[in-house]
This record gives C-alpha cells, sequence and structure tokens, in this order.
C-alpha cells in the first residue's frame, strides 16, 4: 500500500486503444484507471476522470508528480491541460517521456527520436528491475517485443499487430466470421470458427512470440528474462513456458523511475 507520508506521481500512458492512469508509486500503484482512447473527448471529460480518481485515494495523498507517456500525439496536449487543471494534482507542469530524458537506459536505435515512447518506458521499467537483458512483449493495438541488452541499451523491437487488431481485420473482411471474445485455447486443431480464430490469433501470435525470443537471445547472445505487459497480457501471459514475468503496470513503472530521475 502507498506510504501516506510518500508524495503520490500520477503516471499516464495514453495508447491508441487505452488510456491507463495510474496513481502511487514506483511498484504500489494504489489505483489504476483505465478509459477508452477517444481523441474527441475534451480536457474537461479528463480532467474530471483524474480529480475522481485523486479524490478516491485511501488515505489521502497529497499529487505531488505527474508524468506523461504518449503515441497519440493529438492526444497529449488534452491529457497535459488536464493535469494543470485537475486541482487535487498539485504539479502544474508534467513531464513527458521522451528519449531526451536522463534514463538509466540507452536508446541504442537507428533512429532514437522516432521510438516509441512506450518502448523506451518498458525498457527503463525492465532495465531498473532485473539488471539483465529483458525482453519486453507488449501486448496492445500492436504488439511490441522490446529488446534491452545486458548493458541496459535499447537496441530495438518486433512490430505485429495486436491480438484486438488481428481479429478485428480478420472479421471485417470475412463475411462469415463474427467477434469473438480472445482467450487462450486449449488445443491447436479447432472444431468449430471460435476455436479455429482462437487457435489461430492467439495461438499464432504466441507461437511467433516463442519464435521471436529464442531468435532474439541467439542474436545478443545473451540470456534473457521475457516479460508479458499490456492491455491484452493477461489472455496468454500464464504460459510459462515463453513468459518469465507477467507485469501488467509496467509502462507506469518506466513513467515512475523516468520522473525521479529527471526531477
Amino acid at each position: 500500500m502507498t506510504n501516506s507520508t510518500s508524495p503520490c506521481l500520477c503516471a499516464i500512458d495514453i495508447g491508441n486503444s487505452n488510456i491507463v492512469i495510474g496513481l502511487g508509486q514506483h511498484n504500489a500503484w494504489q489505483t489504476v484507471l483505465r478509459l477508452e482512447t477517444d481523441a474527441a473527448k475534451p480536457v474537461s471529460f479528463y480532467t474530471e476522470q483524474l480529480t475522481q480518481a485523486v479524490s478516491k485515494l485511501s488515505p489521502p495523498n497529497k499529487v505531488e508528480g505527474a508524468i506523461l507517456c504518449s503515441v497519440v500525439p493529438t492526444l497529449t496536449e488534452t491529457l497535459m491541460q488536464a493535469i494543470e487543471q485537475c486541482a487535487l494534482i498539485q504539479c502544474k507542469q508534467p513531464l513527458e517521456m521522451t528519449e531526451q530524458l536522463n534514463l538509466p537506459t540507452r536508446i541504442k536505435t537507428l533512429h532514437p527520436d522516432k521510438t516509441g515512447n512506450d518502448i523506451i518506458a518498458n525498457s527503463v521499467a525492465a532495465y531498473t528491475r532485473f539488471n539483465t537483458a529483458v525482453i519486453v512483449v507488449d501486448f496492445g493495438t500492436a504488439t511490441t517485443v522490446g529488446v534491452t541488452n545486458a548493458r541496459g541499451e535499447l537496441l530495438g523491437c518486433a512490430i505485429m499487430p495486436g491480438l484486438g487488431t488481428s481479429l478485428n481485420a480478420l472479421v471485417s473482411k470475412a463475411a462469415q466470421l463474427d467477434p469473438i471474445t480472445l482467450t487462450l485455447p486449449t488445443k491447436v486443431i479447432g472444431a468449430d470458427t471460435t476455436s479455429a480464430l482462437l487457435a489461430g490469433i492467439v495461438q499464432g501470435q504466441l507461437c511467433a512470440i516463442e519464435g521471436l525470443s529464442r531468435q532474439i537471445q541467439d542474436e545478443l547472445g545473451d540470456k534473457a528474462v521475457v516479460i508479458a505487459t499490456g492491455g491484452y497480457s493477461s489472455i496468454i501471459a500464464q504460459v510459462q513456458s515463453v513468459f518469465d514475468w507477467h507485469l501488467p503496470e509496467l509502462i507506469l513503472d518506466g513513467l515512475a523511475v523516468a520522473f525521479k530521475n529527471n526531477i
């Protein structure tokens, strides 16, 4: 539980499908709020959501810092203004996650300024926690497989369509396929349409990640800790033969580390 005498942080991850708001401290998030990403919503909507979330903190805690990470540029300024207008958040100059911050990892991609801030935040959190080579599989609108070596260098990633994105694309193009609920299949030979879709989309992506993880570690020449995170991670993170850890709030942890390193 969050220590009532310690300052509370507001960390916000703006993704293509969801906005995740964490209130608390690194590895001790007291409140995690998930909202559907909607660029049409006004600043006042997000200010109200922040105000309600902060007001429910127990015990009451001062929110004295704020940092956000965004892959949706049209919403970055909206959430910045929402933080500034929230009377219960004392920090009025939110920090934005970028590759230019003082971070415990170094960005070694070809174009650091074009590397996803979410991938950077995941790398920061994972390397800080394990201090060794890490592979972070973030299951969102896209599934990203970020790679940080044992020296703390973010080398790059692999990107594939996310589970929901794959399903929606297929259903929208195939007249006889209906939407289904994504779950981990028990078999890979689908005896009906639903089980066949689950085998192909969910188990298929799991096999892809297993193969990628193996090849990544071959390229690194080192064993890496494989972590599942992101909105869809709960569906397949239970497969212990592929993942070492399931850390659904990893990106919030990365934002907390970045904030601490830059205040």
